[in-house]
């Protein structure tokens, strides 16, 4: 079974203002600095190196029509001289700080709610940024919000996209208006783009949860995974950021995400023979099969769901203290 370890690859976008402070973003978001040291994008790139695991890292790229190249020159930099793949994400906020002349003064929250034309003209700017940078071959995307549409893979097709995987089941309600006749749980062929949705689960009755490092137990993970191999799923798509592994102030490293991640690189590595971890360009030959994988959704037990639940009550308290200290 395919693995696509994915990690947008982002800053936080503050208000609108002149006190923004750009290195300052990079430097918490993207390279995860902190007191206890880096544990960003360098890190997590090392570490999945480390292991002999392939992952994606979906790189934001419109910012470096506002702030120039260099940092976005940096990023693909490190990411791709650890083995690991750069894809496109684009965040269309940072059209706020752009010079009027640079979008014709338009601005938007979700690339869905820009008509198909501006949003083919976006993704062409954000992808031209990403290959300028370096970026080896960009054939695959994830909206910032997950806050694509239809009318977006239509856009992604006219860029030479043909990979998106901006379908997340938990954001249908708010910004992901991609429609689909029912939920999906694999790759799915739409048009002349391949769909690969991010992995969801059930862990309690009438409520679901995506295969997020911050949102799931390393037990939770290891579950779904072999649930879906003995179920004969095609891939599992797993979800995590650049600052993921600190604590929400970004003082320092988060203790259970990063345990979390390092177990979850063991688990992946020590069962290479079953999970195969990849980039979306080693699936191009998706396009030419019939992909109409759709297995059902698995279900983990509510005892798995209270012990995570209890992980997450410890991890907070232990914040609370560290920020009293």
């Amino acid at each position: 079974m395919y693995v696509f370890i994915t990690i947008d690859t982002e800053t936080a976008i503050p208000a609108p203002g002149p006190d923004v402070s750009f290195e300052r973003l990079i430097s918490r978001g993207i390279w995860g600095e902190c007191d206890e040291g880096n544990f960003g994008t360098r890190y997590i790139a090392r570490v999945l190196h480390e292991h002999g695991l392939k992952s994606v890292f979906f790189v934001e790229s419109l910012h470096a029509s506002v702030f120039g190249p260099r940092h976005l020159e940096e990023i693909v930099g490190v990411v791709q001289g650890h083995g690991q793949e750069a894809q496109l994400h684009l965040h269309c906020e940072w059209m706020a700080y752009a010079p009027k002349d640079v979008f014709g003064g338009r601005i938007a929250a979700n690339i869905w709610e820009l008509p198909l034309d501006e949003q083919a003209e976006l993704l062409a700017v954000a992808r031209n940024n990403l290959i300028e940078a370096g970026a080896s071959a960009v054939t695959a995307y994830r909206a910032g919000n997950y806050g694509a549409s239809n009318d977006t893979l239509l856009a992604l097709t006219r860029n030479g996209i043909h990979v998106d995987s901006s379908y997340n089941l938990n954001y249908l309600a708010e910004d992901c208006k991609i429609s689909v006749p029912e939920k999906l749980t694999g790759p799915v062929k739409m048009g002349d783009v391949v769909e690969v949705p991010v992995t969801w689960f059930h862990d309690g009755p009438g409520h679901t949860r995506a295969l997020q490092l911050c949102a799931c137990s390393l037990a939770e993970m290891k579950y779904v995974l072999n649930a879906m191999h003995a179920a004969g799923a095609k891939a599992a798509v797993l979800v995590l950021h650049s600052f993921e592994l600190l604590s929400r102030d970004m003082s320092r490293v988060e203790k259970i995400a990063r345990a979390r991640f390092l177990g979850l690189c063991k688990f992946l590595a020590d069962n290479s023979d079953r999970f195969e971890t990849v980039g979306f360009n080693d699936v191009g030959h998706w396009r030419e099969e019939a992909l109409d994988d759709n297995p059902p959704a698995v279900r983990s037990a509510v005892t798995r769901t209270a012990l995570r639940i209890g992980e997450q009550v410890a991890g907070n308290l232990l914040y609370q203290r560290g920020r009293t200290a």
